[in-house]
Order: structure tokens, then C-alpha cells, then sequence
């Protein structure tokens, strides 16, 4: 199998994870989390960049950068509407600017590490 639909559909799962994270009637319960489930929304869309970035590049997207930017402010909003669905969840707007900032992190983070590589 390919390189780009291997780590699409890694990209794909994670992102579904992440749904469901979003989803969970009571993210308190999980082992771990201990109430502060701000530091999941950062790192979680640190990583989520990094790995739509990474994608955007396989498929040799021209505007990766902007188009990742875009994606990260879209999924961040739709993680948060998404909890109004859910009766024990609410929508944060600064959940969402957790995730947004996150999500540019993540961005300098991959134009950082692949600027050394191709160097």
C-alpha cells in the first residue's frame, strides 16, 4: 500500500477519535484526564496539524499551509458544535480557541522540523 493512504487513513482514524472524544457524555470519567480536558484540546490539535499537513504534502498540495489553517479553524468548530448535541456537553468558544491555537503550534511545529529536513 502507498505511503499517502497509509497515513490517510491514520489521518482518518485519528480524526474519528477525536469525534468521539467530542461526543463523550462524561469526559471527567476517563482515567487520566482529571478534570482538565484543556491540555487534550491543545496537544490533540498539535497533532492533528502535523498529521494534515503531512497529508496535504503527500498529496502535494500546493496551499497546504492555508488549506491546513482552514481545515484546523473548521474541525475545531465542528468538535465544539458537535457537543451541543450531546445533553451533558456545551459549546466553548474558548475550547475553540484552545484547539485554534493548538492547531497553529502544530503548524510551526511541522514547518520547524520539515524546514530542517530540507535543509
Amino acid at each position: 500500500m502507498d505511503k499517502k493512504y497509509i497515513i490517510t487513513i491514520i489521518l482518518v482514524i485519528y480524526i474519528a477519535l477525536m469525534i468521539f472524544g467530542a461526543t463523550i457524555s462524561n469526559p471527567n470519567s476517563i482515567p487520566g484526564f482529571g478534570g482538565n480536558t484543556k491540555i487534550f484540546h491543545f496537544i490533540g490539535f498539535i497533532i492533528l496539524a502535523i498529521m494534515v499537513l503531512k497529508t496535504f504534502e503527500l498529496y502535494q498540495f500546493k496551499q497546504k499551509y492555508v488549506l491546513g489553517l482552514i481545515f484546523i479553524v473548521v474541525f475545531a468548530y465542528i468538535t465544539e458544535w458537535l457537543q451541543l448535541l450531546v445533553p451533558t456537553r456545551h459549546f466553548l468558544y474558548t475550547d475553540m480557541l484552545i484547539d485554534i491555537a493548538g492547531g497553529l503550534i502544530g503548524v510551526a511545529v511541522y514547518r520547524w522540523i520539515f524546514s530542517k529536513i530540507h535543509s
